[in-house]
């Protein structure tokens, strides 16, 4: 059992996403649960002996007062933003506008440390029985990466990502470009790794652009906590047959940026963000494939990368 700095029973949790470590603590005697399966290989308890990136306490007494605040507008449909004194609040948006948010995520200006206050009933049933739902929840989650990766350097992409001999390439896309579907033939390829169907995050470490799979999945229910190099940046496109050719950063760039997520509301943040995909781009391998769904298109693919490029 976690014990808070004034000795009283809490618990904790740690969560490893893109190899940053997320830490939930709550100074009330209640045990943090984790009920969705993809988040699962994501909790880590060797985190506890390197400490946390980024500490999450969470506040049972209430929702904080967010008059006074300054609005970025409608940041998403369906979450708001607002700032005080430096800091975000992020709120998940409710389908009336006289019910209270269920949980409301306060970050640092620093992305190291924030609060998450929740709402009273929520407060009141984690309590009575103990157990405390995963609060690091969508949208909460992603709004929270998304601004942490502006500091370590790197980005959440909209893309299905795999892994073939210890190398990663991730095929970035809106809804309906092929995400699922492509993800659906790789899993049943021997030679790959599939890492995510639908979101990826890519960092620069030591040099390197690394892509790591994420707890944010999509119809395939592919949540992989893993990561290796980024040997490529691959987009789809269907086709009555495949085929693969290379593309320039120019033509690659307006494919990529509207599947980043790229908070446009927040000036300074969209900047770097900007300017890591610039980087990326301008350093990684770019590809398009034309392919026709079927079996037959992950053996062209890794054959193709293993022996002609």
């Amino acid at each position: 059992m976690w014990e808070n700095g004034q000795g009283m029973p809490g618990s904790c949790i740690d969560f490893k996403i893109a190899n940053i470590i997320i830490r939930i603590e709550t100074a009330q005697p209640v045990e943090i649960c984790v009920s969705d399966p993809a988040y699962e290989s994501f909790i880590s308890e060797a985190a506890r002996e390197q400490g946390s990136d980024l500490e999450l306490k969470v506040d049972l007494d209430g929702l904080p007062d967010l008059r006074g605040m300054s609005s970025f507008g409608d940041a998403e449909d369906e979450w708001d933003i607002y700032t005080r004194d430096g800091d975000y609040f992020v709120i998940k948006k409710q389908y009336r506008a006289d019910i209270q948010p269920l949980w409301v995520l306060q970050l640092r200006s620093d992305f190291e440390r924030g609060t998450l206050y929740c709402r009273p009933e929520i407060a009141e049933a984690a309590q009575n029985d103990g157990l405390l739902e995963n609060p690091l929840c969508y949208p909460l989650d992603t709004t929270l990466m998304m601004y942490r990766l502006t500091i370590e350097g790197g980005v959440i992409v909209h893309a299905a990502g795999i892994e073939i001999d210890g190398r990663t390439y991730i095929f970035p896309g809106k809804s309906g470009a092929g995400k699922s579907t492509i993800s659906r033939q790789f899993s049943n390829n021997e030679d790959v790794i599939c890492l995510s169907d639908d979101r990826i995050i890519v960092r620069k470490e030591c040099g390197h652009h690394i892509a790591y799979g994420t707890p944010w999945p999509s119809d395939v229910q592919i949540a992989i906590n893993r990561g290796a190099p980024l040997a490529g940046i691959v987009f789809l496109s269907h086709a009555t047959e495949n085929s693969i050719r290379r593309i320039t950063s120019a033509e690659a760039l307006q494919r990529f940026i509207p599947t980043v997520s790229i908070p446009w509301y927040d000036r300074q943040a969209s900047d770097m963000i900007l300017s890591f995909c610039d980087g990326l781009l301008s350093s990684i391998p770019l590809y398009e494939i034309s392919f026709c769904p079927g079996p037959e298109v992950a053996d062209f693919f890794v054959d193709t990368f293993r022996k002609h490029i």
